[in-house]
């Protein structure tokens, strides 16, 4: 069958040689996957029973045998040493294994092993590929490609480029200079019989070593933090597949330095919990190195978070201005600390800070209700609408107006919530809404004279 696949293909012109490379390792990419799923587990795991998956181990178990009910852990290596008497594992010997079951145990492995090989697709060869192992081509190439290594160059490139292809690596990776440089790194120096590293040496040790380098390399920039200070800034954001993480720097007047990036997934990102991540970030930086706090200012919940800041450490932060310590602490802009100190000390500006805060709190409050795992299409629309209301007798109460009366600060934020909704509603939120059991009830409808059903309702129906 991959005999005669092959020849369709190369018998095939109608294509460009590109897409006929594609096809080709797309048929070998097939059969190689139809041939895998006929490979089993190792045969060695049926003689335990799997216990619990090992959190970040790869695929190390923690395994009960069945033959002496001895529990232990780790990977198949160790499955298979445990009970074949393999050293050198740091794992002790099974003794319920007779010698009957360990030549059993031989046979199945080595039978699973050479299954195993057989199943591997075979290399598919380049036109021009040469060396040992590989069909010469006579009478093609002249002397003067053989000097100047024509040949070996062009099944290089080839080889490269079938790594991207057959890898769907993207081209843009072939602009990153660390590309580049390993390849002439190679070609520059004597690196005969190198072997690039597997998949376990560059998840593990290489990427340890990377990452203590580059510790290394901020630590000149760490050192500084004793001298004025260093400022936490945190932002929520969510990742290409939509996964919600919280990430943390920390910055001084000498840069920024990105601290971590927390998977969120599952939580419930209320101040409890954003707390405690705060605590472990302060921890790891030294609390005496801290000297604030602060959210970045690209979502609106982010300003409302320092806002209730501002107002539950006004106290400290007053204190902290009119302290004699204070000019230790001040900025090289004089105008803007000027600034600060007035905004702080100002009762307006607090007062102003409160009202900001009591009607914008319940705008925040249905986002947070919204922003959860748990099923809430059908109440979007009611939370929506019942919010707006609220909003509108915080804002009147403030100015001191009677709810017949118009034109006062409320029309504005009015017009910003109805725009904000009329943007990111859609039809699934009324027909949800129309379709609960909840909003015909009658005393529902009778808690406020204004409600009528979904179905009596011209904005929904």
């Amino acid at each position: 069958m991959k005999t005669r696949t092959i020849k369709k293909i190369q018998n095939s012109f109608t294509h460009s040689p590109l897409t006929n490379l594609i096809i080709l390792a797309s048929s070998q990419e097939q059969e190689t996957q139809g041939s895998s799923t006929s490979v089993d587990q190792p045969p060695l795991w049926d003689f335990v029973t799997k216990l619990d998956k090992l959190a970040g181990a790869g695929g190390c178990w923690k395994f009960k045998c069945n033959l002496c009910s001895e529990t232990r852990q780790g990977s198949y290596s160790r499955v298979r040493a445990y009970f074949l008497g393999i050293t050198g594992t740091e794992i002790s010997i099974c003794k319920k294994a007779t010698t009957a079951d360990k030549l059993n145990m031989t046979r199945l492995k080595d039978a699973y092993e050479k299954k195993k090989i057989e199943s591997l697709a075979k290399e598919v060869q380049f036109p021009c590929e040469v060396g040992v192992g590989f069909k010469k081509r006579k009478g093609i190439s002249t002397p003067i490609e053989r000097a100047f290594g024509n040949e070996i160059r062009d099944q290089l490139d080839r080889e490269i480029a079938r790594m991207f292809y057959t890898g769907g690596l993207p081209f843009n990776l072939a602009r990153n200079p660390h590309y580049i440089r390993a390849f002439q790194f190679a070609a520059n120096n004597k690196t005969d019989g190198y072997v690039p590293p597997g998949y376990n040496k560059a998840r593990t040790t290489l990427l340890q070593k990377e990452k203590d380098n580059v510790h290394k390399l901020l630590e000149a920039l760490r050192s500084t933090w004793k001298e004025k200070g260093v400022t936490i800034v945190s932002d929520g954001w969510s990742d290409p597949i939509r996964k919600p993480l919280i990430n943390f720097m920390a910055t001084s007047g000498n840069g920024p330095l990105f601290l971590k990036a927390v998977n969120c997934f599952g939580e419930v990102k209320d101040r409890f919990f954003i707390a405690e991540l705060m605590k472990e970030v302060i921890n790891e930086i030294g609390h005496e190195n801290v000297v604030l706090l602060s959210v970045a200012d690209t979502h609106f919940v982010s300003i409302i978070v320092m806002l209730k800041r501002l107002k539950l450490i006004k106290r400290g932060l007053q204190a902290m201005f009119i302290s004699e310590e204070w000019s230790s602490y001040r900025l090289d802009d004089t105008e803007k600390e000027n600034s600060m100190k007035e905004y702080i000390l100002n009762d307006d500006w607090r007062d102003k800070v409160a009202y900001i805060l009591s009607f914008t709190g319940l705008i925040y409050e249905m986002i947070r209700a919204c922003d959860t795992d748990k099923p809430c299409l059908h109440l979007v629309y009611e939370m929506w609408d019942s919010m707006i209301e609220k909003v509108k007798i915080e804002n009147y109460k403030k100015e001191k107006r009677l709810k017949s009366q118009i034109r006062c600060f409320y029309d504005v934020v009015h017009h910003i919530l109805v725009a904000r909704w009329a943007k990111n509603n859609t039809p699934l939120h009324c027909l949800a809404h129309s379709l609960h059991l909840r909003y015909y009830n009658d005393a529902w409808l009778m808690e406020d004279s204004k409600r009528c059903a979904p179905h009596r309702d011209g904005e929904i129906s």
